[in-house]
């Protein structure tokens, strides 16, 4: 009896050995397929990775440099690079881009404030790292859970960065019911957690990652290599799914009081919604952004899903530019 004990938990230890090291394995990996593309910026506790369009161009000032620099922050679950093969491109030919990393995804540290799955946080430490790069009057875009922290910027003061606008895709920006994953569940358990993110979460989850993203692109069909192209592995990192779930769980309460801030916004904002999401309902926050805002312009693509700006680039684009156009007139 003892001898069959002792050789279960051998067994036991020699399992969690080797998943810890599949974790690891896999992480690095990612990081290696994926490495960092732009700058690392120290904000505070924080190092902050942005894609910075003019860093790529012989002469800076050939483009954009007379317009305001766009900014794009990326949703849940992702990173700076699911703009990459769509609006970063596209609107890098005529404005100054900088794409984000949002604290603890990416390549951004998390930082030491345990408050920053709060949207206000981020965009604070978003509008520091624009000052750094002297970007002060930006045109805020954003997707999803980044959507939220677009609209944070609209009603976070700060001293040297004033945004003369915000852009909102699928964004979260109004409370609603909260349903946690079961790995976000798993993730955040005190116990459970750290066991979950570092042996089981990213060998289960690369099998799994497939059906989840096209999960969110549904009633469309999710582009052809776009797990490729956005790293979006990067995500079932330890750390980094840690992040992301914090994120996810409590952005609703911060919702609940950031939204009373709405109409004190002077400010035009741009919201564009897709009447088939089922992540981000129009119904519970484009409709209830466009009553509390004074100054709002408001687009809805129909039989799109959560990731316009991948299905309906053209028309995201071009509601973009006709938002710019209506800033600079």
């Amino acid at each position: 009896m003892k001898i069959a004990i002792r050789n279960c938990l051998i067994a036991l230890i020699t399992l969690s050995v080797a998943l810890f090291i599949l974790t690891a394995g896999l992480s690095y990996q990612a990081e290696k397929r994926y490495p960092a593309k732009g700058a690392l910026i120290q904000v505070g506790s924080s190092r902050i990775h942005v894609i910075d369009s003019q860093a790529f161009v012989e002469d800076p000032n050939t483009i954009g440099s007379q317009l305001n620099p766009i900014v794009l922050i990326h949703g849940a679950s992702t990173s700076a690079l699911d703009f990459h093969s769509n609006l970063y491109q596209r609107l890098s030919k005529t404005h100054r881009v900088i794409a984000v990393d949002r604290p603890g995804h990416g390549y951004s540290d998390r930082g030491s404030d345990k408050n920053m799955h709060d949207p206000a946080i981020q965009a604070r430490i978003i509008m520091d790292t624009l000052q750094a790069l002297n970007m002060t009057r930006p045109i805020i875009i954003g997707h999803s859970w980044g959507g939220a922290v677009a609209m944070a910027s609209l009603v976070t003061q700060h001293e040297s960065v004033q945004p003369v606008g915000a852009v909102v895709i699928a964004g979260a920006t109004h409370t609603y019911k909260r349903n946690d994953s079961l790995p976000t569940s798993l993730s955040l358990n005190p116990i459970i957690g750290p066991l979950f993110r570092y042996q089981f979460l990213a060998p289960l989850g690369r099998l799994q990652i497939k059906s989840a993203v096209e999960s969110v692109f549904t009633p469309e069909p999710m582009p052809d290599n776009y797990v490729d192209k956005t790293g979006v592995v990067l995500s079932l990192r330890p750390e980094t799914f840690a992040s992301n779930a914090l994120d996810r769980a409590n952005l609703s309460v911060h919702l609940a009081s950031q939204s009373k801030q709405y109409p004190q916004i002077d400010v035009p904002v741009l919201s564009i919604a897709s009447s088939d999401d089922n992540v981000v309902f129009p119904s519970t926050h484009h409709e209830k952004l466009i009553m509390d805002l004074r100054n709002v312009t408001a687009k809805l693509l129909q039989g799109a899903g959560h990731a316009p700006h991948w299905t309906r680039t053209d028309e995201v684009v071009d509601a973009i530019y006709e938002f710019i156009d209506q800033l600079d007139s």
